[in-house]
């Protein structure tokens, strides 16, 4: 079983951006939104944590999956806080090791005010690791989110780890999981190969550095 330190902290990420209030203006997701999102990503959570770990003769050196799911980003800055959720989709390239897609559709919170972010953060290039590395992956990842008050950007990379062994087919991985750590911010997994993630992204909000992580969830 993969199994998250910080499960419990995840889901409290999510919750987090529930409860009541928001701003009178076309942006903001109303509570059945904001519910919606919760309930996904806590779905997908739970779901890949569920998951062994991808064995190395079961990922493929050819062809490609896409990985549908969730992401949720939570940075702080001084007292102000971030916590938003959104979708993600990543493409791998087993034979290159690329990858493509994105995370986008972000709603959530910022200083307790309900709020929707336009824009996406890119997934690109990356690489898959072999060997001693066989069951992880690197994907660079980069963009900026508006909420209209707010614009917050990202730069840098995330490494994640595929989960789950079917029994049968080409691709008999199940889905991934995947983390970007700002200088700062504090590891909150122990998904193996994973458990020691150094900082691997950059973050700022209006033009300052952030700090915090970005959390991907996929399953193909």
């Amino acid at each position: 079983m993969l199994k998250f330190i910080s499960i419990t902290g995840a889901l409290a990420l999510v919750a987090a951006c529930g409860g009541s209030g928001s701003d009178m203006t076309p942006r903001v997701p109303t509570q059945a939104d904001l519910r919606a999102a919760e309930d996904a990503v806590a779905g997908d959570l739970l779901r890949i944590a569920d998951f062994s770990p991808t064995s190395a003769r079961n990922i493929p050196t050819s062809g490609r999956s896409v990985y549908n799911g969730s992401s949720a980003l939570a940075l702080s800055q001084g007292n102000r806080e971030v916590e938003l959720i959104g979708d993600s989709s990543l493409q791998i390239d087993f034979a290159t090791g690329r990858t493509s897609g994105q995370a986008d559709d972000f709603v959530g919170r910022v200083d307790g005010r309900a709020v929707r972010a336009d824009g996406r953060i890119r997934y690109s290039g990356g690489e898959i690791g072999r060997g001693d590395e066989a069951g992880l992956f690197i994907t660079d990842v980069d963009g900026t989110l508006d909420t209209g008050r707010d614009r917050i950007a990202i730069d840098g990379a995330a490494v994640g780890a595929f989960a789950g062994n079917r029994v049968e087919g080409r691709d008999r991985t199940r889905g991934i999981v995947g983390f970007g750590l700002t200088e700062g911010a504090q590891d909150v997994t122990d998904v193996p190969g994973l458990d020691d993630i150094p900082a691997t992204m950059n973050a700022k909000l209006n033009g300052r550095p952030a700090v915090g992580g970005l959390i991907f969830t996929g399953e193909n």
